[in-house]
């Protein structure tokens, strides 16, 4: 789930972690309470009547993937390292602002790229884009610590994900700004609508892709970086767990807190990411067109992972300090009171195993979600009795996405740049 790996300081190296011989997948699988790309969610591999197996022949699809990455954005990432410093930034910048045509010569690399992104899938559905947008922006607070809590802690579990996050030090040192920067790039997506060319959410992705190009490039380069253990950093294994984070986990999570998320909202979710990961370099025939088949890989995540290594437990302690427990000096009581129910949801919403595993705290406040869900259920029904009222919770859910991104960033917008290009 690499999303965001570029937050190391301008110029400063990424210094690789050292390598860890592991086994890609175990000698035999785990239940499914075990770590999970699936929070609190035997539920959901219950309904759906899941069951993962080692035989798959998706399991040898996710081994391989671990060494394709993007080449469009591949190829254009080489011709900004060799350009002069900042120049390919902005001929990135101006054909996505005012169009490819904008610009006189173009390079070939900056044609391709266009060349794909404009185009139109023959799936793409805008009015189920829009329909998963204004559902991801209806789960209000609930959303936003789904995302914090369940999408992003619980990629930590993955060993595999985690390597390009720690070699550049993107959440050990500025965990507060990277929580700000995820909220930055769902909010483009979610308030973008159908994600029409000119819409943030689109700008916001294609800059994220570039980015993970740049970035990947420079983690290749490294003598640290150890690709027959870890496979090519951000690869399209990676990219795929990058879909479960933010369609099932973030699903799962909502619900965990009293959310109903209906059938079809479900469903438009899922488009809508489709969509995004379409236009962050994904191919489609790794991703998972439905909730049903999200599931059925979440499962097969399951029994593939081997779990969270050191990398991952610093990266879970620098988010459980973002949110304010356990720091000192200690933070203001709100602050305070914030952090501690994020431990208690987080190990609500992951389960004991899981939380376990990441050496989460365990506080009594894991027992208030179920209380608070409860609340929020009650709330939830009467919006279905009068659907009347769906429209104003989902502008309830915009105006908080808002000010939470205006309060995270500080005024300060996301340029979602590599640290090479940083200083440009």
């Amino acid at each position: 789930m690499p999303l965001f790996p570029s937050l190391a300081r301008p110029g400063a190296p990424l210094d690789c972690p050292p390598a860890r011989q592991r086994e890609t997948l175990p000698e035999r699988a785990r239940p499914v309470d075990s770590p999970s790309m699936l929070p609190r969610a035997t539920w959901l591999l219950a309904r759906f009547g899941v069951r993962a197996r080692l035989d798959d022949p998706r399991l040898q699809v996710l081994r391989e993937a671990t060494i394709r990455t993007d080449p469009a954005a591949d190829a254009l990432a080489g011709f900004m390292s060799q350009a002069p410093a900042g120049h390919g930034r902005r001929l990135l910048e101006q054909a996505l602002e005012h169009g490819i045509d904008s610009l006189s010569d173009p390079p070939r690399e900056l044609v391709a790229l266009f060349a794909e992104i404009e185009a139109t899938p023959a799936w793409l559905d805008r009015t189920l884009v829009a329909a998963g947008a204004d559902a991801m922006v209806r789960q209000g607070a609930e959303g936003l610590c789904a995302l914090s809590a369940v999408s992003l802690m619980g990629g930590y579990l993955s060993s595999n994900a985690t390597k390009p996050l720690a070699a550049t030090g993107a959440l050990s040192r500025m965990a507060p700004r990277r929580l700000a920067e995820t909220t930055q790039f769902v909010h483009a997506i979610a308030t973008s609508g159908a994600m029409l060319r000119d819409s943030s959410g689109f700008k916001t992705t294609v800059r994220v892709r570039v980015m993970h190009a740049v970035v990947r490039a420079q983690l290749r380069a490294s003598p640290g970086w150890q690709t027959e253990s870890w496979g090519v950093p951000i690869n399209q294994r990676d990219m795929v767990a990058t879909h479960l984070t933010f369609t099932v986990m973030f699903i799962a999570g909502a619900t965990a807190l009293g959310r109903l998320i209906s059938a079809h909202e479900r469903e438009s979710i899922m488009h809508l990411w489709r969509y995004v990961s379409f236009l962050l370099g994904t191919p489609d025939a790794l991703l998972q067109k439905s909730f049903r088949e999200a599931v059925e890989l979440g499962a097969l995540y399951n029994i593939s992972e081997p779990g969270p290594d050191q990398d991952g437990l610093a990266l879970a302690q620098a988010l459980v300090q973002a949110w304010g427990f356990g720091v000192q000096p200690e933070p203001v009581l709100q602050q305070r009171l914030f952090g501690s129910f994020m431990v208690g949801f987080t190990r609500y919403a992951l389960g004991r195993q899981a939380a376990d595993r990441l050496q989460l705290p365990d506080t009594a406040w894991k027992h208030l979600p179920p209380l608070l869900a409860a609340v929020r259920l009650s709330s939830e029904l009467l919006r279905r009795a009068f659907p009347g009222m769906h429209a104003g919770s989902v502008a309830a859910g915009r105006q908080l996405m808002d000010r939470h991104l205006e309060i995270t960033m500080g005024g300060k917008p996301a340029r979602f740049v590599a640290s090479a290009e940083a200083s440009a």
